[in-house]
């Protein structure tokens, strides 16, 4: 440490410094002789130190320390994952190509404080930059009410901190903060951590920004009266150097984490607005978990996850457009909540992908504007026209699959399995169409088992004769909805991305004339019943039932479906008796209009025209209540 750093270090120790009533300001010195000699010692050792540095060295503004300072406890703070800092006051020295910050009275949102005083020592490169020399955190930090974070950093004696801000980017271009191992007490909880550690890099080709925990381990005595522990955690943002800066990085990591953690960002932080990128092309988020388990008494809980994992992706396409990926990946996992419990020996994921976005709306999107815009302001309202994720065309979809899902509810006495489920649901062009687009949903599921269900008693015979019967070896659902607009496209478009089910509501067409509907490769399996449909209708013609179409049936025989039906009318409910009788009579005329097919099954045709359909080209006979 220089001559002029120890001094300037003392001299904070020695006077207390102005408060700062809005924000950053010079420090005012007390008046008398003690205090201008002390200034003038200080002056001089700023000269011997501005003499020592090269004649590239830039002078600090008293901007680049008011930027700096409020960023480091704001959306540039490298602890992102508390996503800032509240502080009491903050002041500085600034000489030429040297300055110092005063953070006083530092404190983690709702946490720790983490000492009375943190001096902070600037010092000017070229290239725009600020180095900050490594120094020492204290290592307890903690509050009069029993919170206390306790960070050992690499030598034992607390976190160590060194980094190079970029005035240009208004943000950290570099950092690497060595918190060693973290001890977390507060109220009726306990955390350990062996080793943390969070680093910012960027070279030429790319930016990084991530931290990585070996191993976790957390105590709730005090509250749930349980714990948990996990093999490991990793958090990792990349992008080109070219596109996204490293301190719209930290930015970004700030506001995730955030919202991850659900953490109330401080009020300081508010008054400083990190840099963000307006486009966020080659953008990576890897967060993965390894080996996490945990149990509690209160309530009475058990879980296991063999590892779980998240990750996002943005590409450029033409004209300004982005492709989105996101995955949510679990591995083998096994919860319990008292008696309840569920469990899979195979993988659960969910994936979204989309393409033909607004690639500077959707930067800001991701950063979590309330009104994403091309310049990247946060303005208050909804999407505009001018504004909106979705121009012309999209390709979304969204997937979630699961496999051997074990389902245990003794108090519902549910005790099912799910060999597999799954579904997709898309969003296109129509083909050979500039103008309409199709919403089509896919849902699938296999090997479903039902041994029993609470009720069961009270819907005898109907339980045994059909519910339990139905359960699907294999059951399909293939729908697609045709004609949608591009505008309504970009409304529900916008509204499933942000996961907005009112917005999705109200996007929803309410006129159906230029609406299809089209089924295919649709039905179910099982012990008491085999079907499979295909078909194509329009809607909004008028008559009495206002569909135009038809409906392919291919069946086994339906008398297994006809004799359960007639069983399960002895079921003592009288409104299930109503559609049951309804249900036999249906069932009794389309086996009697079948048609048999050369496989072996039964076909029937359905013809829509307005009114009660046709069957195989035949008038439906006048059945009661229709």
């Amino acid at each position: 440490m220089s001559q002029v750093q120890r001094y300037a270090e003392l001299d904070f120790k020695l006077f207390r410094l102005n408060r700062c009533a809005d924000g950053l300001r010079p420090v005012n010195w007390r008046a008398g002789f003690f205090g201008c000699c002390r200034l003038v010692v200080l002056a001089l050792l700023v000269v011997v130190a501005c003499n020592d540095t090269t004649a590239k060295a830039q002078t600090l503004r008293e901007t680049d320390i008011r930027e700096l300072a409020g960023g480091i406890v704001g959306e540039q703070s490298p602890l992102f994952l508390f996503s800032g800092f509240d502080v009491v006051e903050t002041d500085y020295i600034l000489a030429g190509p040297s300055a110092y910050i005063s953070f006083n009275g530092l404190t983690i949102p709702d946490g720790p404080q983490l000492s009375d005083q943190i001096v902070v020592y600037l010092s000017a490169r070229d290239g725009n930059l600020i180095e900050i020399p490594s120094f020492q955190l204290p290592r307890v930090w903690e509050n009069d009410v029993g919170v206390s974070l306790e960070m050992t950093g690499p030598s034992g004696e607390g976190p160590v901190f060194t980094g190079v801000w970029h005035r240009g980017h208004g943000g950290f271009q570099s950092f690497d903060l060595d918190l060693g191992s973290v001890s977390y007490v507060g109220e009726g909880i306990k955390y350990q951590v062996p080793q943390l550690r969070f680093e910012l890099k960027s070279d030429e080709s790319q930016s990084s920004l991530g931290f990585y925990v070996e191993r976790w381990e957390a105590d709730y005595n005090g509250s749930l009266d349980g714990s948990e522990i996990a093999g490991g955690l990793r958090f990792q943002l990349l992008a080109p150097s070219s596109t996204v800066k490293p301190s719209q990085l930290l930015t970004l990591a700030n506001r995730i984490m955030a919202s991850l953690l659900d953490i109330e960002r401080p009020i300081t932080t508010g008054e400083f607005q990190g840099p963000r990128a307006l486009g966020l092309d080659g953008l990576r988020l890897e967060i993965a978990l390894e080996n996490a388990g945990w149990q509690t008494r209160s309530p009475p809980a058990t879980g296991s996850i063999a590892g779980a994992s998240l990750t996002m992706a943005i590409d450029q396409q033409e004209s300004g457009l982005a492709a989105l990926s996101f995955q949510l990946g679990l591995d083998a996992f096994d919860v319990a909540l008292a008696d309840n419990r569920v469990s899979s020996e195979d993988a659960f994921a969910i994936s979204l992908s989309a393409k033909g976005l607004d690639a500077h709306v959707l930067a800001g999107l991701i950063y979590g504007l309330s009104e994403p815009s091309r310049d990247g302001a946060a303005t208050a309202g909804t999407f505009s026209d001018d504004n909106s994720l979705i121009h012309e065309g999209v390709n979304l979809s969204l997937a979630a699959q699961a496999r051997n899902v074990a389902m245990a509810v003794p108090t519902m006495s549910v005790d099912g399995t799910l060999g597999v489920v799954g579904g997709v649901l898309s969003l296109e062009d129509a083909e050979g169409s500039a103008d309409s687009a199709n919403l089509r949903l896919v849902v699938g599921v296999e090997d479903v088992t039902l041994p029993n269900f609470v009720g069961r008693e009270s819907l005898e015979p109907l339980a045994s004769a059909i519910i339990l019967p139905l359960m699907p070896q294999e059951a399909r659902l293939d729908v697609t909805i045709t004609g949608l607009q591009q505008r309504v496209l970009s409304e529900i478009a916008q509204a499933l991305l942000t996961m907005n089910l009112t917005k999705l509501q109200t996007a929803l067409p309410r006129d159906l004339t230029t609406l299809g509907l089209v089924i295919q490769n649709t039905g179910i399996v099982s012990d008491l019943l085999s079907v499979k449909m295909d078909g194509d209708f329009s809607f909004g013609h008028g008559g009495r039932l206002p569909v135009r179409g038809g409906l392919d049936l291919r069946t086994g025989s339906l008398l297994p479906l006809l004799a359960a039906s007639q069983q399960a009318v002895a079921t003592p409910v009288p409104e299930l008796v109503s559609l049951l009788s309804a249900a036999i009579v249906i069932t009794t005329v389309l086996q009697g209009y079948a048609v048999p097919t050369e496989d072996g099954q039964f076909g029937i045709r359905l013809d829509f025209d307005g009114g009660l359909p046709k069957i195989n080209g035949r008038e439906l006979p006048r059945i009661p209540g229709l």
